[in-house]
């Protein structure tokens, strides 16, 4: 049983069992604001801010002429806020503010993670990975703000301030902390049916009245203002707004509006000095193109087209087209086909379909050789049945390998004297 010790007239009782704290409660010996403190707590602290005594110190306003907390202490600092107003947190305002501040901050986490890493956007059509890599990174965002500002959007709508038991705002490393257990305990990891067995889990506990696993390392109150009905409707509509929001930022329509209004661009290529209009949704792949030389990787929001020059020697095109005609990269083989293009070049052609992550694409490798040794490859990966996807690509992949036959004049200082 815990052992306390409690502040009348100034002097310090106890210790006291938390049976007898509740009945100098009921019988007015003691106010919901007389400070308590018991070994473990960083500070004394106001009888109303301890979550064994909160449902029974509800039922009890404080008295007119209680003063226990005239006397100086930790609590009448700028980093120590007392909330005399407050009642422990409400299960379903915690679960609104919460989700509000997750729909936030995911949003900013996930984009940030495309532009430091613009692969991850291939998995926009994978609900799973989306949320399992931008779960924690809503939470390391969440982390800095709560320690700069002490609150969150989510939680400034409903009232809600986390804090120490003596009053004060938690710390970065408190904060992380309390994130991370939260991310494993009251997220799942973000990890489907283990993600609802721990929100079923954390309401259960609300609803008993008992603290979450991530608020009790270190140890801290939940409290909530009085916001009235008003603010509490505002607050579910703004949680509404938010999903909505979102759902149809993701929408298929969306995706392609946003693909089109992308501007088009003059491409050089640098192998022969012809240029191509690149049409507006497509952009290139800078780091593919960085990692790989000669390579030029362009991408809207479902195909991909890559045009690349390659050198070897002693290798014909029969072993060249046979080396991409087994290539695991392409899937399995469906056609292999010469054609002659416009230029009169013979053009190698396979067609392959690919199943990856429960997608599969349509994937065409074109070959043409340019001289002894040199080769052009130009691949096109599609979804599978969208012939409106696969006709962009095609178009695209023309203008590419156009440019790839018109070779650089050289120059009078590359002419050998």
């Amino acid at each position: 049983m815990s052992e306390w010790w409690c502040v009348k007239d100034g002097q310090r009782h106890g210790p006291i069992s938390s049976d007898d704290i509740k009945k100098l409660l009921l019988v007015g010996d003691v106010s919901p604001r007389t400070r308590v403190w018991r070994k473990g707590m960083e500070g004394w602290m106001p009888l109303s801010g301890v979550a064994e005594f909160q449902v029974l110190v509800s039922e009890f306003p404080p008295s007119i002429d209680d003063d226990e907390l005239s006397e100086p202490s930790l609590l009448d600092t700028d980093e120590r806020v007392v909330l005399p107003s407050t009642v422990p947190a409400g299960r379903w305002s915690r679960f609104y503010a919460r989700n509000i501040d997750l729909l936030v901050f995911s949003y900013l986490g996930w984009v940030s993670l495309v532009i430091a890493f613009p692969a991850v956007r291939t998995l926009d059509n994978h609900p799973f990975m989306v949320s399992f890599l931008s779960f924690p990174m809503a939470l390391l965002i969440e982390t800095p703000v709560m320690t700069f500002l002490g609150t969150t959007f989510g939680k400034a709508i409903f009232g809600i301030a986390v804090r120490n038991l003596d009053g004060s705002r938690l710390s970065f490393g408190q904060l992380f902390r309390r994130n991370l257990i939260l991310w494993g305990y009251g997220l799942g990891l973000g990890i489907p049916l283990l993600n609802l067995y721990y929100l079923a889990k954390s309401y259960r506990s609300a609803k008993d009245g008992r603290r979450s696993s991530w608020d009790e390392i270190p140890m801290h109150n939940v409290r909530q203002a009085s916001i009235g009905g008003l603010r509490w409707a505002a607050g579910f509509v703004v949680f509404l707004g938010l999903t909505v929001w979102l759902v149809v930022l993701e929408s298929e329509p969306v995706h392609q509006t946003a693909a089109a209004a992308s501007p088009s661009y003059t491409w050089v290529n640098p192998y022969t000095g012809d240029t191509a209009i690149i049409p507006s949704g497509w952009r290139q792949n800078a780091k593919q193109e960085r990692t790989n030389p000669g390579v030029w990787w362009f991408e809207n929001t479902k195909s991909i087209v890559v045009l690349a020059r390659e050198t070897f020697p002693d290798v014909d095109l029969a072993r060249y087209v046979e080396v991409l005609r087994n290539a695991n990269d392409y899937g399995v083989l469906e056609s292999q086909t010469i054609e002659t293009d416009a230029n009169g070049l013979a053009v190698h052609v396979l067609r392959h379909h690919k199943s990856t992550q429960g997608w599969t694409y349509r994937v065409e490798a074109r070959v043409w050789k340019i001289s002894m040794n040199d080769y052009w490859r130009l691949i096109t990966f599609t979804p599978a049945e969208n012939a409106q996807e696969w006709t962009a690509a095609n178009d695209l992949g023309r203008v590419l390998a156009n440019t790839s036959l018109v070779p650089i004049k050289p120059t009078e200082a590359s002419i050998p004297l």
